[in-house]
């Protein structure tokens, strides 16, 4: 699980929560109903089709140049150049941390008090380097009374950076266990918590919050996903990674889950060639995994992240030799002319 990229999506995904007070600057009814559009475009985006987020951009531009004084269409501009400047990882294009940041300097000068808009900029200047700036930002919501559950998710984050892990425990369970909080607030407090057991080597408290993130979210893959990569590279349960992904690609087609379905079905292949010594016992599985993602040297070459794929390496390897030996011995037994 790649918990840089996952926790960003869920933040960036942060609406504002129903406990904002109301902008002091207002909006036309029709550019109130625009404004939550976009919001909502921004809420729903996961990485994938950016059209959606192109066009919350035109719906925000035209808001703030209509309405310039209006703090919360300047936080979701933020998130926009946010999300729009989001390579992978914690990698953003050049100058998009900064424009984000700009648009955040005029939420907060259109409204010193919009506590929102410090909750958001905390995270940004913690994804900036630029940690203490973050305290700063984050002890500001707090001086304004703000007990948003991203508040507590950025603490953790920022907590976690310092290797403060009992301190970001807490916050993180605060969100993670409160039932009245924003549904991607406690999904990213989630994976916060798997990262403090993971650290900590606690694999049984791991796996009740990778149990938890599915129940959060029965209806998409992304936390079936999570788990069956957790039980196959962190606990060699193979036949548990394949379970979990085959239950996942019932609800979405998605790429990393049939990544993870074929990775973990090449495991159980090389069990078959590697320890069973019975390679046609793990014929079946290695034929699944090539119609789902047919790269076994691809899959091999992840033993550096995932432990379990060198069985694959290994299986990989000696077929290649067994492959190779017939095509040695005819090429030995051929006459020349």
């Amino acid at each position: 699980m790649n918990r840089v990229a996952v926790a960003l999506a869920l933040l960036l995904s942060c609406s504002l929560t129903t406990a904002e007070p109301a902008a002091k600057a207002a909006l036309s009814e029709a550019d109130a109903a625009a404004l939550r559009h976009a919001a909502g475009l921004l809420d729903a985006y996961r990485g994938d089709d950016a059209s959606p987020l192109e066009t919350a951009r035109t719906e925000l531009d035209a808001i703030v140049a209509a309405n310039p004084h209006h703090a919360p269409a300047w936080r979701e501009l933020a998130r926009y150049r946010m999300m729009s400047g989001h390579v992978g990882g914690g990698d953003f294009a050049p100058g998009a941390l900064e424009a984000a940041d700009e648009a955040l300097g005029k939420a907060i000068a259109s409204d010193p008090a919009y506590a929102a808009a410090y909750v958001l900029r905390g995270q940004l200047y913690r994804l900036m380097k630029r940690p203490e700036d973050a305290i700063a930002a984050l002890k500001k919501a707090e001086s304004l009374g703000s007990d948003d559950p991203w508040l507590h998710n950025n603490w953790a984050d920022l907590l976690l950076d310092q290797g403060k892990f009992i301190e970001a425990g807490e916050h993180y369970r605060k969100v993670a266990d409160d039932e009245k909080a924003p549904l991607k607030a406690r999904l990213a407090a989630t994976e916060g918590l798997i990262e403090f057991h993971l650290d900590a080597g606690e694999l049984d408290r791991a796996d009740a919050m990778f149990r938890r993130l599915v129940a959060l979210e029965p209806g998409s893959a992304r936390g079936h996903t999570a788990y069956a990569q957790f039980l196959l590279c962190q606990r060699e349960d193979y036949d548990g990674a394949i379970a979990r992904a085959r239950a996942g690609l019932a609800l979405e087609n998605q790429e990393a889950t049939r990544y993870w379905l074929a990775a973990a079905l090449y495991r159980r292949w090389a069990q078959a060639i590697v320890v069973d010594a019975r390679p046609e016992a793990g014929k079946a599985a290695f034929a699944e995994a090539q119609a789902i993602f047919p790269g076994v040297a691809e899959v091999a070459a992840n033993a550096a992240t995932c432990p379990a794929l060198d069985f694959v390496a290994q299986a990989y390897a000696e077929q290649a030799k067994s492959e190779a030996a017939p095509a040695k011995d005819e090429a030995a037994t051929t006459p020349s002319h």
